[in-house]
């Protein structure tokens, strides 16, 4: 019996990283990305982890459920100076996937396009805009500070 309820929660318990064990698990993650994109994320999510020694989490993990506080007071310049001169007057639109490390202090790093609007300038204000970011609370797990791994579309469009 015991040996059931260790596997019963082994197979629920959510994917925390832990003990310098960087596992990737795509199939709890929310968003759907191309294998292009999904190569990029856990590229970053095993380096993220392993910089941490384990302490991180993917923030779309459902089977965190009510353990997991997001992180709140996202403090971000996404005004239209951001749109690049240069792309705006040719008329340049896109969508800028990107995935990147909220820190326990709320600091935004190593933020990385997974996908690009097929525009590189689009793609490196995308950057520029989440480099600059900050929480004012990072994620919480089990009320405890943890870096999290988030995702964001920054869309460039034109009226």
């Amino acid at each position: 019996m015991a040996r059931v309820v260790l596997v019963v929660l082994i197979a629920v318990l959510p994917v925390v990283a832990g003990g310098g064990d960087c596992t990737v698990d795509t199939t709890r993650m929310k968003p759907k990305l191309s294998s292009h994109a999904l190569e990029l994320r856990n590229a970053l999510f095993l380096k993220a982890c392993e910089n941490t020694g384990g302490a991180f989490i993917d923030s779309t993990d459902p089977t965190l459920g009510k353990r997991l506080e997001p992180p709140r007071g996202l403090r971000l310049n996404n005004s239209a100076s951001n749109y690049p001169v240069q792309e705006r007057w040719m008329r340049h639109q896109g969508n800028v996937q990107l995935v990147f490390v909220i820190d326990t202090n709320g600091g935004v790093t190593d933020v990385t396009v997974i996908e690009s609007s097929g525009h590189q300038l689009l793609d490196e204000a995308a950057v520029a805009m989440w480099s600059k970011a900050r929480f004012d609370v990072s994620a919480k797990l089990d009320g405890q500070p943890i870096r999290s791994l988030a995702y964001s579309t920054v869309p460039f469009t034109l009226p």
